[in-house]
């Protein structure tokens, strides 16, 4: 390292040095900024805490929207493809709330819609009905297009049910299980 010396030169001699100036802080240095700082930031890790436990709860979504998707694009029979949408559906309906757990047939397909949004399609009809009747009946089975139209109605109501505390719950608890 060498040591800065003046300079020896006639020309330079009346020269002043140029003073490096000092380090700017990128710590706010009044109190006004640093309680800006410190709410900015806390507003930050508040709102950072509400998106981690909305995508943490909707991971179910997540999970059913693959597997309902990688249903579609497999080369499963048309029998069973209809039962492995029902067991999706079951599944997510009963995670949103464990009442459901026993429901089938017209009960289910009125729990599925009560969660649904107003403007969409609904489950419970020719479709919704046709679909519980192939679950139970060997001879009634689905169609392309109607595998097809159903798999469309079960991502769109995965895409746009309504949340689990806002979802209305004046679904029948119960008694209709047969078809």
């Amino acid at each position: 390292m060498s040591v800065h010396q003046p300079p020896s030169s006639y020309i330079l001699k009346k020269l002043s040095e140029v003073t490096v100036p000092d380090h700017v802080s990128w710590f706010p240095q009044t109190i006004g900024w640093q309680i800006l700082a410190f709410v900015l930031l806390a507003f930050i890790v508040y709102k950072s805490v509400l998106w981690l436990k909305r995508w943490w709860a909707n991971r179910y979504l997540r999970e059913a929207l693959d597997v309902l998707i990688l249903l579609r694009d497999s080369q499963v029979p048309n029998q069973s493809i209809s039962y492995e949408i029902f067991e999706v559906m079951k599944a997510v309906l009963v995670y949103i709330d464990p009442s459901h757990s026993n429901q089938f047939g017209d009960a289910f397909l009125q729990a599925i819609d009560s969660y649904g949004s107003d403007d969409r399609e609904a489950f419970h009809s020719e479709l919704g009905e046709r679909w519980m009747y192939s679950l139970v009946k060997s001879k009634i089975t689905l169609n392309e297009q109607e595998i097809a139209a159903l798999f469309a109605l079960c991502i769109d109501w995965l895409e746009s049910h309504k949340d689990i505390k806002t979802a209305n719950k004046d679904v029948k608890k119960g008694e209709d299980y047969a078809v």
